[in-house]
């Protein structure tokens, strides 16, 4: 169990820059009472946020940030700086709710 917030963001940079499919680690993450805290929390109200179906079929804004970091992931090698990507694909709706 992460016992900090600085400690939650390095872990998640870390996955970010490593894993083959990040959302696995984040679907984790969310869970940890850390997550619901400052600035974790705008991630953790992602889930909260509905999206049209029309274009949107996947759901609420957190299942489409989940499958954009991982399709990011996929290509954050041809990136200059692949942590500012993998972050930009991480927060890229952060604002919808």
């Amino acid at each position: 169990m992460l016992n900090d917030i600085r400690e939650l963001y390095s872990e998640t940079d870390t996955h970010l820059l490593r894993d083959e499919r990040p959302s696995g680690f984040l679907e984790l993450a969310y869970n940890n009472p850390l997550f619901g805290e400052y600035p974790f929390v705008m991630l953790h109200d992602l889930k909260r946020a509905e999206q049209s179906p029309e274009h949107h079929p996947e759901g609420n804004v957190w299942n489409h940030t989940l499958l954009v970091v991982d399709q990011a992931a996929r290509v954050r090698d041809k990136s200059r700086n692949a942590s500012v990507f993998m972050w930009a694909a991480l927060l890229h709706d952060i604002g919808k709710p």
